[in-house]
């Protein structure tokens, strides 16, 4: 956020919460000697440009200042709130308003479930958490002061070295992405982070905060996932019988190449389609019938003969195995099926049933 223009009563305020964060607006406009509705309207705009952070804590309010945002006076130029409570509070409020840390963030810090990573622009641990020591598998005392090149896997130092320039040469906007850091015991260890830049109010070097998330579980997860549906795609794609993929109102989802050269119809006509189209209307009301048993869950799967139409016009006979894929909410996603070519089954059966008969007679 740019400057911005504050008046007298700002810094009187600003150095009242520097000696005191935890006052309430009553006791702040005591102390500056100004009526409390004007203090909670200056309260209120420098929260609004950044300068300070109000925290709720059990029954009172906590600030917090950010003594690195900048201020603009109608009379003495430009400054930062670090300067101006430098300049007005004292030695003892100063040395305690430039620290960066406070108690209350120290907990917080410390307590944070994922890992925290303060470093300073050559990319070297200032401060880490618990959390991120634990992901490492390093006590924090041995992570401090410590680059992160080297707990970054190889392959990514790169990206990471580019980032970081990125970050402190214009102060841009955060960056998230992915990566591997290599742990003490030689595991690779997948993370997401999202780093943004800050500047030490100390110092004003340039810093970079991190946070930092293990997700490499995660990532197994989409590995196996990958590989369940790569095994899949290669038996549907090269199965010896005709598979398909149906939604619950027929559409054909996705066919294989041994459903296209039983009927004999392109892949293309076929998804613009459903299976009724080429179901003979002999058995379509049979085939119907079956699949609103599934859908209603009072069957998992059926098997039928049918008869379907081949893109010449003649009439085949199929045997059709179908199962219902629900989604983890149970409702129903698409039907696998399975279709087998049993026309000249059907045929040799028809035969000897037709001899079987004149036999008889």
């Amino acid at each position: 956020m740019g400057e911005w223009l504050f008046f007298s009563n700002h810094t009187h305020v600003l150095t009242a919460i520097a000696r005191e964060p935890d006052l309430t607006l009553r006791e702040i406009a005591h102390a500056v000697g100004i009526s409390e509705r004007a203090t909670h309207r200056i309260v209120g705009e420098l929260e609004e440009h950044g300068c300070l952070r109000r925290i709720r804590v059990g029954a009172r309010n906590h600030y917090e200042l950010d003594v690195s945002a900048k201020l603009r006076h109608p009379l003495h130029g430009h400054c930062t709130v670090g300067q101006v409570i430098a300049a007005l509070a004292g030695p003892e409020v100063r040395h305690q308003t430039v620290e960066p840390r406070s108690g209350l963030f120290d907990a917080a810090f410390a307590a944070a479930s994922a890992g925290i990573v303060l470093s300073d622009e050559t990319g070297r641990f200032a401060a880490v958490n618990a959390a991120f020591g634990e992901i490492l598998g390093y006590t924090e005392d041995e992570l401090v002061g410590r680059s992160f090149r080297e707990f970054t896997h190889p392959d990514d130092v790169a990206a990471d070295e580019r980032a970081l320039a990125e970050l402190v040469s214009t102060g841009g906007d955060a960056v998230v992405r992915e990566k591997r850091y290599v742990r003490r015991d030689g595991r690779v260890v997948w993370v997401k982070f999202r780093a943004a830049p800050m500047t030490d109010p100390a110092t004003q070097r340039p810093m970079v905060v991190a946070h930092v998330i293990d997700i490499s579980e995660r990532k197994r997860r989409d590995r196996a996932l990958a590989v369940a549906e790569e095994l899949f795609r290669s038996a549907f794609d090269n199965a010896p019988i005709g598979m398909a993929l149906v939604a619950p109102d027929g559409r054909w989802l996705k066919v294989n190449r041994a459903l296209c050269e039983l009927t004999a119809y392109p892949e293309t006509e076929l998804l613009v389609g459903s299976f009724r189209t080429i179901t003979h209307p002999d058995d379509l009301e049979a085939d119907l019938a079956q699949v609103a048993e599934v859908l209603d869950g009072k069957r998992r799967s059926y098997q039928i003969e049918k008869r379907c139409y081949h893109a010449d016009g003649h009439v085949i006979w199929v045997l059709l195995s179908v199962s219902l894929v629900r989604d983890s909410c149970g409702e129903p996603l698409y039907f696998v099926t399975q279709i087998q070519d049993v026309t000249d089954r059907k045929r040799r059966a028809d035969r000897l049933r037709t001899r079987d008969e004149r036999l008889t007679v």
